[in-house]
């Protein structure tokens, strides 16, 4: 349905614009926090645009697959600027922080290649006869959902116990 994401676009809205216009600390965390909660908007809007997509399944396929690739490509573009963001806040900034260019480029060409082999992949929208279920399936999918729970795992493997509560708050609250 889309009642969810129309009532999430209300809250993330109320997010990123409270990000945006008060004040913050100028630091890797809060800014990285800005492109998540910006992202979060962005993929919001995909999730509708995934609707879309179903309907003109078989009058424009190339759009509605570029749509529906586009929502995966979103999903592990969000889930690595997570795992980044999990990585500035574990306190293992300290060690990297003349390296955090070299970090962002190996973290960007990661999403790059990710990216990329989910929409090389194939990927099937199946909907029911009457629309009440829709939903994607085949390998870009199965590929996007394995590497995002690896991250995700990952994530809290790794940095379970360098996370300050309130941050854990924070991280939480996005996933």
């Amino acid at each position: 349905g889309i009642f969810f994401p129309i009532s999430a676009i209300a809250f993330i809205l109320i997010i990123v614009i409270n990000l945006l216009v008060k004040p913050n600390i100028n630091s890797v965390e809060t800014r990285l926090y800005k492109v998540i909660a910006i992202t979060n908007l962005f993929g919001l809007i995909l999730e509708l645009l995934c609707t879309v997509a179903s309907m003109i399944r078989f009058s424009h396929p190339l759009l509605s697959d570029i749509i529906l690739k586009s929502y995966l490509a979103y999903t592990l573009i969000w889930v690595l600027f997570i795992f980044l963001y999990v990585f500035y806040i574990a306190n293992v900034k300290e060690k990297y922080e003349q390296k955090r260019k070299l970090i962002k480029n190996i973290f960007f060409l990661i999403g790059v290649i990710l990216v990329s082999i989910a929409f090389y992949l194939r990927c099937d929208l199946v909907v029911s006869p009457d629309f009440s279920v829709r939903y994607t399936q085949g390998p870009s999918v199965y590929f996007t959902f394995t590497v995002a729970g690896i991250l995700i795992f990952l994530m809290f493997y790794l940095f379970q116990n360098q996370i300050r509560h309130q941050q854990k708050t924070k991280l939480f609250f996005y996933l």
